[in-house]
């Protein structure tokens, strides 16, 4: 007896097996045809799940891949050490005065509408740029840990969550800084715009934490 399986894609297991198996079954008792034909199936199965289980795990593992590459296509970090307390360096940020001072790359100025620093708070402002043109900003206090801690959520566009975080270093504070964008287009597209702004803005902020230091 000459039996043919042949075994295509369907269902759930697509692309998992395709296979032709051909048997040569000596005449013998139905029922040891019907053992026989039990163990290849079996043997086929155990195949299956072997190829599912292979397919599985490449996808875990090519999805773990994809979302750290998105990860570092979205998010920008920095860090500089400032020769202050981590209070002092908060304080800078806190007083909205001083923030306005010096938020923004070099050559910026802003203009506050509200500055309501609390969590949930209202950050609304106007950037005015070296070149004549005025940049509106709508963010929201995500979350304030004072003194070592500050989440800004830039609600207009391009989307992005802001993380300050200061802790005490030999020099003084190590400011933390990681602007996270939403879409991972907007992020590549102006990256070359964000990395020096971000450089820039921790100039900034150490410049004015030097300025009234030296003032007081």
């Amino acid at each position: 007896m000459q039996i043919v399986l042949r075994f295509r894609q369907s269902g759930l297991i697509v692309g998992l097996l395709r296979m032709d198996v051909k048997f040569d079954i000596p005449t013998m008792p139905v029922c040891e045809h019907l053992l026989i034909l039990i163990v290849i199936m079996v043997f086929i199965v155990d195949a299956c799940l072997d190829s599912a289980h292979n397919h599985i795990q490449h996808t875990k593992i090519s999805g773990l891949v994809n979302s750290r590459k998105q990860a570092a296509m979205t998010t920008f970090n920095t860090s500089r050490e400032i020769p202050a307390g981590v209070e002092q360096v908060f304080a800078a940020i806190s007083d909205p005065e001083r923030l306005a001072l010096w938020w923004g790359p070099a050559g910026f100025t802003n203009t506050f509408t509200a500055c309501e620093f609390r969590t949930g708070g209202r950050w609304s402002f106007i950037m005015h740029g070296p070149d004549g043109k005025n940049y509106p900003n709508e963010n929201v206090f995500a979350n304030i840990e004072a003194p070592v801690k500050l989440v800004v959520q830039h609600v207009s566009e391009p989307k992005f969550y802001l993380t300050i975080s200061l802790a005490p270093s030999a020099a003084g504070t190590l400011v933390s800084w990681s602007q996270a964008f939403d879409d991972p287009d907007v992020a590549r597209h102006i990256e070359h715009i964000v990395v020096p702004a971000n450089e820039q803005n921790l100039d900034r902020l150490s410049a004015e934490v030097m300025r009234k230091l030296a003032s007081d």
